[in-house]
């Protein structure tokens, strides 16, 4: 490695540490950090059934997952040396985002042939705030990894056309390369199309051979495209069906309006929040701002096309982050608008047509007396930008911290920010807080239904026992397939005495979700406190088979066993609950 490359890459690397150390310090937060990893016992489990359980995405705790295998395997691998410890999993993330940085700023030099270029284009990149969702949030590991493997295949696709074809094994390592993507996250199925832009980059002319050498990339994006559609109907909730407020017309102004807002926030990072709202309708209308935003990208594609000398890069670039951030708006119909980790990918495309354009458009001589001016003004950009980031990563450090930021930024919109901030206030034993914030989050949107399940745990705990249990009615009123719903209401009967009702809504639960393992043993412990024993063990035996990690399974199944007079069953089921209660309670003493 040439001296200036080694230390524009040791700069680089120190820049982007520097912007992101705050994230070191995070915890995990209630946003998906606690069904992918805090209770998902599938990564827990690393053993050939663990793994297998992985990679076919079976449920766990109730929860159904996007298809993303490599990415859990990732966090099963950091559980079976480090447990829990937050410290590890975001210093992974850091790590990734790190080898992110090195390879667009290999790929673009490979494009570019500039080292100048390159290096711009990769510390706008690695320091942008926009960065900080994907790298300070554990949960979006599959971002990091999957671009890991993106830019890779894309980089060894550039390698290819550079050695004029002559070496296929570079082609089929990009192939590997892009499957490892696709494991990792679906998104990665934009990959193929990238590479038709590449191909137009580097002027190839279109024949057989170049639509035969795509077809293993258009199938692979095929089969992870129908994985990803089949996954993802568990998750959809009537939660975040915001998009129902719209006609057919108005989808179609809101679209491009996400769009338009990628590229404000790309170039001025301000206001930034884990979540956006919806443009909201005023007198039946739309904001002008919604229809003005449709010309927006295409008066900017013309501008960029203009500079004729480098119309390739700009065609290239907006090719590169309109390919790449179609999958995210189309998630607009499941009532998601605009993330900021959706940008981490089409950054890059939008970075360096700006940096090839500018550092072009200074090196006309008729420009030098501007050039000092621009590389200040470069110079603050990025210091602004490594600053917003630094900031913005102690956002991320815990699930107050989190859905405070957005209730100061959006109040009353966004029920799910009270729900979560009051689910953190729960787990904290501050039943009042929690309770406001639930309160809260019906009122901003009275048919919430996680609201009202939740204020059901609260007012139950608190031994409000028939408020708890309206609030619950409620949420399976608004919700009739809502599992959880029907466990609580299930545990809250068999407290209550009533264990035909209990045993009722354990099975509606298990009918709903058939991985749901606590209502196994609820409706184990119902059957006993009946006397049905024989049927008691069976349901106990269902639920250690789906989490056999669980102290009170064993031991509600050693009661049984010794209410049977199966005493030797018994102590052996007694020792293992108290063996896995040691191993849990030194597990929560590590810091």
């Amino acid at each position: 490695m040439k001296p200036k490359i080694f230390f524009a890459i040791f700069f680089l690397l120190s820049a982007v540490s520097l912007s992101f150390l705050p994230s070191l310090d995070n915890g995990f937060v209630n946003w998906d950090d606690n069904t992918s990893l805090l209770n998902n016992h599938n990564i827990q489990d690393w053993s050939l059934n663990g793994l297998k359980k992985i990679f076919m995405n079976v449920p766990s705790g109730g929860y159904h997952y996007y298809y993303h295998p490599l990415t859990m395997l990732t966090y099963a691998l950091e559980y079976h040396f480090f447990k829990l410890d937050p410290r590890i999993y975001h210093l992974d993330n850091l790590i990734l985002h790190l080898g992110n940085v090195i390879l667009v700023f290999s790929l673009i030099f490979l494009l570019s042939g500039r080292i100048s270029v390159a290096w711009i284009t990769a510390l706008l990149f690695g320091i942008h705030p926009l960065r900080v969702e994907s790298v300070a949030w554990v949960t979006e590991r599959k971002d990091l990894l999957f671009s890991f493997f993106y830019l890779s295949s894309l980089l060894t696709y550039v390698v290819y056309l550079k050695k004029a074809l002559s070496s296929k094994r570079y082609l089929w390592l990009a192939i590997l390369l892009f499957v490892l993507a696709c494991l990792s996250k679906p998104q990665a199925i934009s990959l193929p199309f990238v590479l038709w832009a590449i191909d137009y980059f580097f002027k190839r002319k279109y024949s057989k051979a170049l639509i035969l050498e795509k077809i293993p990339f258009l199938l692979i994006a095929l089969v992870f495209g129908g994985l990803s559609v089949f996954s993802v109907k568990p998750l959809l909730s009537n939660d975040y069906n915001f998009t129902q407020y719209y006609s057919v017309f108005e989808k179609l102004w809101v679209v491009p309006y996400g769009f338009f807002l990628y590229l404000v926030k790309s170039v001025w990072p301000w206001g930034l929040s884990c979540l956006y709202p919806y443009p909201r309708k005023i007198d039946g209308a739309l904001p002008w701002t919604v229809y003005l935003s449709f010309f927006a990208p295409l008066f900017f594609l013309i501008i960029l096309i203009k500079n004729r000398r480098h119309a390739g890069t700009a065609v290239f670039g907006m090719l590169f982050f309109l390919v790449t951030v179609l999958l995210p708006l189309y998630n607009m119909r499941y009532g998601f608008f605009i993330n900021d980790r959706y940008t981490y990918l089409p950054s890059i495309g939008l970075f360096f047509v700006l940096v090839e354009g500018c550092i072009g458009w200074l090196e006309n001589p008729s420009k030098k007396p501007l050039r000092l001016g621009m590389w200040a003004a470069l110079v603050g950009f990025c210091a602004l930008f490594s600053f917003l980031t630094f900031q913005r990563c102690k956002v991320w450090k815990d699930s107050i911290a989190l859905w405070s930021d957005v209730i100061r930024k959006f109040p009353n919109r966004f029920p799910q920010a009270y729900n979560n901030r009051g689910n953190a206030f729960y787990v904290m034993g501050q039943n009042e807080l929690s309770l406001l914030d639930y309160n809260q989050a019906i009122f901003v949107n009275p048919s919430y239904v996680s609201a009202y399940h939740n204020r059901g745990h609260a007012l139950y705990r608190i031994g409000h026992r028939d408020l708890a249990l309206l609030d619950y009615n409620k949420a399976i009123q608004l919700k009739p397939d809502y599992a959880s719903a029907y466990h609580n209401r299930g545990k809250l009967y068999f407290d209550m005495g009533r264990y035909d009702l209990a045993m009722l809504n354990f099975d509606m639960t298990i009918r709903i979700d058939p991985y749901h393992e606590d209502a196994y043993n609820g409706r184990g412990s119902a059957l006993a406190q009946k006397g049905e024993y024989d049927l008691a063990l069976i349901s106990f035996n269902q639920a250690i088979a789906l989490n056999p990690d669980r102290p009170d399974f064993y031991k509600n199944r050693a009661l049984v066993y010794k209410v049977k007079k199966q005493y030797e069953r018994a102590s052996r089921d007694m020792e293992m609950a108290l063996r896995l209660a040691r191993d849990n309670a030194k597990l929560a003493l590590k810091p």
